[in-house]
């Protein structure tokens, strides 16, 4: 889907869209994921069948596949130079976060619930969601600003 809008941009433009051109699709993923996070905690929460709570988690697992894949997309959109660091830097950050959601989440369960626990966790990503919505309408100001530089431009330290 992310590589469809990309090419109906280039099409329109007749030159190489901006990279946030990738992240027009993260919605549709984010949204599966987000509705099933939250389906799955109130789900384990109210006891109902195992096999209810694993259709739950398919889509857990394909809204975020989803949206990694366009992240995955745009990171390399944006550096095109280092395609093998940005996926090293995405899987570090995923497992650093995974690592932190192991520690804390037992703790969330027994004091707050699974329902409750999933709905904070729901927040969480919903604002991590909200967050890749200010790179696709501030992102040309912010690679201008922050990102790398073309070849042949003097880096400067910021």
């Amino acid at each position: 889907a992310a590589d469809a809008a990309l090419e109906a941009a280039g099409s329109a433009v007749r030159s190489k869209p901006p990279p946030e051109v990738r992240l027009g699709a993260v919605w549709l993923g984010s949204a599966v994921f987000l509705c099933a996070l939250l389906v799955t905690g109130w789900l384990i929460d109210r006891r109902t069948s195992l096999a209810a709570v694993l259709v739950a988690q398919f889509f857990v697992g394909v809204g975020l596949a989803f949206t990694f894949q366009c992240l995955s997309g745009y990171m390399i959109d944006m550096f095109p130079a280092r395609p093998a660091r940005i996926a090293g830097v995405q899987n570090f950050w995923r497992s650093v976060w995974a690592a932190v959601i192991v520690q804390i989440f037992p703790s969330m369960i027994e004091n707050a619930g699974w329902g409750w626990s999933y709905t904070i966790v729901f927040f969480l990503a919903l604002s991590g969601a909200l967050a890749i919505q200010v790179a696709v309408f501030k992102g040309e100001h912010l690679r201008k600003k922050f990102g790398p530089k073309p070849a042949g431009q003097p880096q400067t330290q910021q």
